[in-house]
């Protein structure tokens, strides 16, 4: 709401209440970009109301926040889905996709028709599987249209196959692996098209209740709890996977080219700090 005295020349002056609302706005924009990579830190973190620079900032010395799963966790989450997939058909859709985002590092959208033209639409299939042949050796890849229309590659770990595989063979398809130019959706529906991108959300919510459920059965309250308090946020399993890669030893550039990161400063700056890890581990190593 703006506010404008008689005066005919008079500026305009903005109320509180119009101020507060921006800012509202502006810090769940700006939570929006960090949640999907865009940016590393929110900027309106240190914004006061009233005054920047009325008092310290008491968020400064505040670790950065890695938004992923712990080890313990994704193997949890795992036994869950593969327990639940062995038991019951059903479930082998929810093994799938979370296996293939967090391995993958993809966000929900890329595993989920996206529009490319007017009246064109881009179906995640089968055929974006390719093996290559690098130095004599055979390597699969995955093709992502990922954000900003741009396309890239994603290295498929020998141990994903044996998901892809099994995947197939729910699906009742005729190899165990994809040929190219196969044009089934990865995710195909009950009509026969593809799924979209909520439907890929509600699979990880589901596995994500699932995993939280079994955790409650046998114990494990407060882990059941954070479970389900990020049981909306798919971004967890991306980070997962690529924290995971880096620790084990991989090449920050050649993870942040397969996240599909501009450079490995910003993949550093979301999923990485070694010193802050050894600063931890120390720390819970002193005697009391």
């Amino acid at each position: 709401m703006a506010l404008r005295s008689k005066a005919v020349q008079a500026p305009y002056s903005v109320t509180q209440a119009s101020l507060n609302a921006s800012r509202t706005a502006l810090q769940t924009f700006f939570k929006y970009l960090v949640a999907h990579d865009y940016l590393p830190k929110n900027p309106m973190i240190d914004v006061r109301k009233r005054d920047r620079n009325a008092k310290p900032s008491l968020n400064q010395d505040r670790d950065a926040e890695v938004r992923r799963l712990t080890d313990w966790q994704w193997s949890f989450l795992l036994e869950t889905l593969t327990e639940l997939a062995d038991s019951n058909p059903k479930f082998e859709r929810n093994l799938f996709v979370i296996v293939t985002m967090k391995s993958l590092f993809l966000r929900a959208s890329e595993l989920a028709p996206r529009p490319v033209d007017r009246n064109q639409v881009r179906t995640p299939c089968f055929g974006d599987f390719r093996r290559t042949i690098v130095d004599g050796e055979p390597y699969w890849v995955y093709s992502v249209f990922g954000k900003g229309d741009k396309t890239r590659q994603v290295t498929l770990p020998d141990a994903y196959l044996d998901y892809l595989k099994r995947w197939r063979g729910h699906l009742g398809l005729p190899s165990p692996l994809p040929v190219p130019g196969e044009s089934t959706p990865i995710l195909p529906s009950a009509k026969g098209d593809a799924i979209g991108k909520r439907q890929v959300q509600r699979i990880y919510e589901q596995a994500m209740v699932a995993t939280a459920d079994r955790m409650e059965r046998e114990g494990f309250m407060d882990e059941a709890r954070q479970m389900l308090a990020i049981r909306s946020e798919t971004h967890y399993l991306r980070h997962t996977g690529a924290s995971q890669a880096i620790e084990a030893g991989a090449d920050i550039r050649h993870i942040s080219e397969e996240l599909g990161h501009a450079n490995a400063t910003f993949t550093e700056s979301v999923y990485v700090n070694s010193e802050q890890a050894r600063r931890r581990t120390e720390g819970r190593r002193r005697r009391v």
